[in-house]
């Protein structure tokens, strides 16, 4: 049996339900505000000023050590002094070309000296070896020697006063050609002989034309 009552009582009820689920409803499809955006923070860090550029060191200024601006050709260089030989003619007395070779040799500031030798002679070949080499230049480079052979020259040398006996042998002539001053190497080839020959022949160039 129903209760008109209860229908009247539960109408009160259920419109506030109702409403309560509308507005559940309502606030769950609400699209949330967004926040407003807070102003940006100023940031601490300063931004580096830019760098300017290292200006280029210059080298430091370094004097020239090269060769000088005008260099001397090798053609304007003055040329080493050196021994000489000239040989003997065979075909002139001693005497005479003696004369005149000297008077060459003076006449370009150069000394000449009589050498008499023989091809077999142990000390004249070293003597000869070692003048290749220029080892008597450094002190004797301005001497020029009349080179006589003492087995084909012997007998001329003797009348006209080249006398000696042994070899090699030096002499430094006069100006009428004779002999003025003589080395006699008594000793066997070797260095002892070689320096007594330069110690001569530099006392000579030293000496210079008599």
């Amino acid at each position: 049996m129903d209760r008109p009552g209860a229908a009247a009582d539960l109408s009160p009820v259920r419109t506030a339900c109702t409403i309560a689920m509308a507005a559940l409803v309502a606030v769950a499809c609400e699209k949330p505000e967004r926040p407003a955006p807070s102003s940006p923070v100023a940031s601490t860090l300063v931004p580096a000023s830019p760098v300017a550029p290292l200006a280029p060191t210059s080298a430091p200024t370094v004097a020239p050590t090269g060769p000088a601006l005008f260099p001397v050709s090798a053609g304007d260089a003055p040329a080493p002094a050196r021994m000489r030989f000239l040989t003997a003619s065979p075909d002139l007395d001693v005497l005479s070309q003696v004369r005149s070779r000297r008077l060459e040799a003076r006449a370009i500031g150069r000394l000449l000296v009589v050498y008499v030798g023989a091809s077999w002679c142990p000390p004249c070949r070293e003597f000869h070896k070692l003048s290749r080499t220029g080892w008597f230049d450094a002190r004797a480079g301005k001497v020029t020697l009349l080179e006589f052979d003492v087995d084909e020259d012997e007998t001329r040398l003797k009348a006209a006063g080249y006398n000696h006996r042994f070899i090699p042998f030096f002499v430094l002539p006069g100006p009428d050609g004779a002999p003025l001053d003589a080395i006699e190497i008594k000793g066997k080839a070797g260095e002892a002989s070689q320096n007594e020959i330069l110690r001569g022949l530099e006392a000579w160039q030293t000496r210079g034309t008599p």
